[in-house]
């Protein structure tokens, strides 16, 4: 699926296709690779809770658990000059292909090697274990789908000069392909405390509620509250 999201996405951005670009490119076909690792670490999960074995592959990030965390943040620098700098955000030329082809390479490699680690629950380290043992950061997996919800039209109303609704609708050409660095910043907070307040919001006035919902129904508890706590896994 990884192979069919590159491919897709390089058709897309080729130069015959012009400014239909980008009806393309948010087509579940653009978003195949992440869909594919998505369902590749799942099955992982699933494996060890079925048959009780640690797959090699999370042996190995048990014994290196900042290996993947460090890919992870050397791709998100590879990415931040292009965020800052002037880059070739436009259509319809090669280098504008090879450009749009080289950001979605490193954000799949981030956000792989960024949520990898996070499935292991022998993960351990010294420097790790005071920031992924505490109660604070731990709960914050709970606002993670409300900031999955607001983030993008947070930023639409950014862009959008805070119109929500009208006949013109946000086109990818209103956003600029670089940003001085007091902008990045102002835009930086702003995405963060509105994104915050609508995420806690949503958590207690919607979701924390359904919640309530499902557990007086009577409902299973999901894989997620369950945990890995009844396996006994093998080193083997």
């Amino acid at each position: 699926m990884a192979l069919v999201g590159l491919g897709w996405m390089f058709w897309s951005y080729t130069p015959g296709r012009g400014i239909q670009t980008y009806y393309y490119i948010f087509m579940p076909f653009g978003y195949a690779a992440f869909f594919g690792v998505g369902m590749a670490i799942g099955t992982l999960s699933a494996y060890r809770q079925v048959t009780g074995e640690v797959p090699r592959i999370h042996q190995w990030i048990a014994r290196h658990p900042l290996a993947c965390w460090g890919g992870a943040l050397a791709a998100l620098l590879l990415y931040f000059p292009r965020f800052l700098g002037p880059t070739d955000g436009s259509v319809g030329t090669w280098g504008a292909t090879a450009d749009h082809m080289v950001e979605y390479v490193l954000f799949f490699v981030f956000g792989t090697l960024a949520v990898l680690p996070l499935t292991v629950p022998e993960l351990s380290h010294r420097a790790l274990n005071p920031i992924l043992n505490n109660r604070t950061l731990a709960n914050v997996g709970r606002y993670s789908y409300g900031v999955y919800l607001w983030n993008v039209p947070v930023m639409y109303l950014y862009f959008h000069r805070g119109r929500l609704f009208g006949n013109t609708p946000l086109g990818m050409n209103d956003v600029p392909p670089h940003m001085a660095l007091p902008e990045v910043l102002w835009f930086s907070v702003y995405c963060f405390g509105v994104t915050a307040m609508m995420t806690w919001l949503s958590w207690n006035l919607v979701e924390h509620p359904a919640i309530k919902l499902r557990t007086r129904f009577g409902a299973p508890k999901s894989a997620l509250e369950l945990g890995y706590s009844q396996l006994t896994p093998t080193t083997g």
